[in-house]
């Protein structure tokens, strides 16, 4: 009779930890490793100090959460930032208890106070079509006079955060009117393909005639992966395949990164990638996620990652660039602002609060 007691207590337990880990990951679209450390599964340890590369504004409030009753009430999620004309546009994906994901507008004279567009939602789900429940993590291009934006989207209420689609919107100017494809322009992997469980967009960049479309994938949820996407005009789209691999993980594209070895500090994850020029090269500051180091463990940081030709990438080492001491920072943004580097992130508290956009400024590691 006791046994029996405490295997239904044991059950229960481990049923309502379940459910607290699902309800973490769909409401702060983290990842599963991520939202089992989130509620207390999975043990957060610091293994590398933090490098010092950057530093913390501690004191700076950057873009608040919206009142009770409002869209963006329980998430603001930084997505992307595009400078032009002397002004900062912030591009974020907001939530609520009542409104599914959707994407928003904030504009800043100088990167540190934010105010947010009337108009915002700028995008949400529209009931009908690829986009009908949710849009979200918007990437933007000024292109020859009009912004082009990429997003991810759901076409009912999604079990796991990662999209289901890429869709592409245009508008002549940052607070819309936007006008959405009818279909998506990117679409996950088939099968057990490495990026079948879902996508999100991180960064876009235009090289020459060229467009590429930097994007996060997952199997599962547990396992993340960075790709890429080749576009001639920016609506047709195909996905990185190397003519070495196969198989029904990679027979159809193939991540563009991989950690430096399977002990590697990212080697759970590499995900959220912001891409840009830097020398003679690329630059990627990404979020990167250890696997339990043992199973219990686990840690959570930026890397930066750096490439010739904006196709084969590596890391740059096998520590993370920044880590957090009481949270955990994702979908990065780098910008130059004089002689530093202002980085801008979300950051996730291992308390489980809302996540909030925070600012760290500072300089990459030198090559």
């Amino acid at each position: 009779m006791l046994r029996n007691r405490w295997s239904k207590i044991l059950g229960g337990l481990l049923v309502f930890l379940l459910v607290a880990a699902a309800a973490t990951i769909f409401s702060f679209g983290v990842t599963i490793p991520e939202a089992l450390t989130m509620i207390g599964l999975l043990k957060k340890t610091v293994i590398s100090q933090d490098p010092g590369y950057f530093e913390v504004q501690e004191n700076v409030s950057l873009l608040p959460l919206g009142e009770a009753t409002e869209w963006d009430a329980g998430l603001v999620l930084v997505s992307d930032i595009v400078y032009h004309n002397g002004t900062y546009y912030l591009f974020y994906t907001g939530q609520s208890v009542s409104q599914p994901r959707a994407i928003g507008l904030a504009t800043s004279q100088d990167g540190l106070v934010w105010e947010k567009s009337p108009n915002n939602p700028i995008i949400a789900g529209d009931g009908s079509g690829f986009d009908a429940y949710s849009a979200f993590n918007a990437v933007v291009l000024f292109d020859d006079g009009e912004w082009v934006l990429y997003y991810g989207a759901h076409e009912s209420q999604p079990s796991l955060p990662p999209g289901r689609a890429i869709g592409r919107a245009a508008a002549l100017a940052p607070e819309g009117p936007w006008v959405r494809s009818d279909l998506p322009v990117v679409t996950p992997g088939s099968g057990v393909a490495w990026d079948s469980s879902g996508i999100n967009p991180s960064s876009i960049v235009k090289i020459d005639s060229e467009y590429r479309l930097y994007y996060s994938g997952t199997l599962h949820g547990f396992w993340g992966r960075i790709g890429m996407a080749t576009s001639p005009d920016g609506i047709n789209w195909r996905k990185y395949d190397d003519p070495q691999t196969g198989g029904r993980r990679y027979g159809e594209s193939d991540p563009i990164m991989q950690p430096l070895s399977p002990e590697s500090w990212d080697s759970g994850s590499q995900w959220d990638s912001y891409v840009f020029a830097r020398d003679a090269g690329w630059g990627m500051v990404y979020h990167g996620v250890t696997p339990g180091r043992p199973a219990h463990e686990s840690q959570l940081g930026l890397g930066y990652a750096t490439s010739l030709d904006g196709i084969h990438w590596d890391p740059v080492s096998d520590s993370p660039i920044m880590v957090l001491p009481d949270r955990f920072a994702q979908t990065p943004v780098l910008l130059p602002r004089d002689d530093q580097e202002w980085l801008f992130y979300t950051s996730f508290s291992w308390r489980g609060t809302a996540p909030q956009m925070e600012l760290a400024i500072g300089k990459l590691p030198k090559l």
